[in-house]
């Protein structure tokens, strides 16, 4: 792992980022990050390099630098990013790919609900639902694996929220196959904007969380099978 930047600009209501590093954002400068990187590659024969920035493309001109530092050097090696959906889309394609042939293998994005109304309690003010598809659309005609975090339970949530949620991961992995889609409970970390503002709730999902859980895989699951069936019927029906 390594680092390259600190802080994200967003205020995110289930994050602690605003607590721990307020909202300046602070980075290594383009060429620092691509000596360091491909030096700690070379060093100790790394063929992965995750950057566990909060949010790696906050600044443009400055990822397409560290590609372009870091082909001049010819180290090759994977690496994987966190970034938030609307920067993703700032990039263009062609940006996009010169990060792919740089070794950017993956990024990873917190599209975190499929509802409009969970993203507004979020205060996920620069994310739209559509945004989420895009970002995954422009990562895979570039060759990059889009990867995203869902989350349940967030206080607000109700059924017609997941059934949203539930519904937008099944739409992104019937777009891109190679999508990988993640899920968590809503967690009450110290320092985070929703926990001065519904602490009750939240102690009361974390409690829930195993039978929580179990509920949505098993929705996914019921998801999965019926889609499976309708393609196996299409297709033994054109045979």
């Amino acid at each position: 792992m390594y680092t390259s930047s600190l802080a994200c600009p967003y205020s995110c209501a289930y994050c602690t980022n605003e607590a721990v590093y307020g909202r300046k954002w602070n980075a290594l400068d383009a060429e620092q990050v691509a000596g360091e990187t491909t030096d700690l590659v070379s060093r100790y024969g790394l063929t992965l390099l995750w950057i566990v920035d909060d949010n790696f493309l906050v600044d443009r001109d400055r990822a397409v630098g560290i590609a372009e530092g870091v082909l001049r050097r010819g180290v090759k090696f994977d690496w994987s990013i966190q970034a938030s959906t609307n920067l993703v889309n700032r990039l263009t394609v062609e940006e996009l790919k010169l990060l792919k042939r740089s070794g950017l293998s993956q990024v990873a994005q917190g599209a975190d609900s499929g509802s409009r109304k969970v993203m507004h309690l979020m205060n996920k003010t620069f994310q739209k639902v559509e945004t989420v598809y895009e970002a995954a659309a422009r990562l895979t005609e570039a060759g990059i694996r889009p990867s995203f975090n869902m989350i349940f339970g967030f206080p607000g949530e109700e059924e017609e929220d997941r059934r949203d949620a539930i519904r937008m991961i099944m739409e992104i992995c019937r777009r891109d196959p190679g999508a990988e889609v993640g899920t968590n409970s809503g967690t009450p970390y110290p320092g985070a904007r929703v926990m001065r503002i519904n602490h009750a709730r939240f102690v009361y999902l974390v409690s829930q969380q195993p039978a929580f859980a179990l509920m949505v895989m098993d929705a996914l699951s019921k998801r999965l099978r019926a889609s499976n069936d309708r393609t196996y019927r299409a297709t033994t029906a054109n045979s």
